[in-house]
Parts: C-alpha cells; structure tokens; sequence
C-alpha cells in the first residue's frame, strides 16, 4: 500500500486538474491510497463462443 499525489497524477494522466473533466473527477473521488501486488487469477469464466478473444492475466 502506498500513497500517491493525486493532483500530480491528474496533470501527468490527464494534462489538466479540473474536476469537470470526467477522469479527473473520478480520480478526485477515489481513495488516497494505492494497493499493489501480485495478480492471482481464481476462476476463469467460460466465454466458449468468443474463446480465442479472451486473455488470462499473464497473456495480457
């Protein structure tokens, strides 16, 4: 878990810090801190007719 700047990455990620634009908005809403780590796929959902369009987590 670690913190971030969220104005620093509203300018970086969306050039701008005005809360009218719709990512920056959302941003602004979302918690103060970040959780990283592995990624663990648990169950893999059956996509059977769309099979060959859909990624595990380490094909992507």
């Amino acid at each position: 878990m670690f913190e971030y700047d969220i104005q620093e990455e509203a300018r970086l990620v969306y050039k701008t810090i005005d809360s009218n634009h719709s990512g920056v908005k959302k941003l602004f809403e979302q918690g103060d801190i970040y959780i990283a780590g592995p990624i663990f796929q648990v169950n893999r959902p059956s996509h059977k007719r769309f099979e060959e369009f859909y990624l595990s987590p380490n094909e992507t």
